[in-house]
């Protein structure tokens, strides 16, 4: 999922996220500046309720967040190799788009 908002990195609770703990997909929570998440890396989000959250930063400064599992073999994908808008897997080099 693309961020909305580069200067300032925000989750929302999208549809994948709100069926694992039926939070309304308006909250939003403050993470951290965009500075802090390393060009073509990532920052875990752990969460209270459901899965942590990875948060991607790709060479053009956009941000992403997914669940920090691979669907495959649920690796961390917050230790991926991030390119383009895409991680590979750190557990089997599973490609998987960001903005999907």
């Amino acid at each position: 999922m693309l961020l909305h908002d580069p200067t300032s990195v925000r989750t929302e609770l999208v549809e994948a996220l709100r069926n694992e703990t039926d939070l309304p997909m308006t909250d939003w929570k403050a993470i951290c500046p965009v500075t802090d998440i390393p060009v073509l890396g990532a920052r875990r989000v752990e969460r209270p309720l459901g899965s942590a959250v990875a948060i991607f930063r790709n060479t053009e400064d956009k941000v992403f967040a997914l669940l920090d599992r691979c669907p495959h073999k649920g690796g961390p994908l917050s230790q991926g190799i991030v390119f383009g808008e895409s991680v590979a897997c750190p557990l089997h080099n599973w490609t998987i788009g960001l903005a999907d």
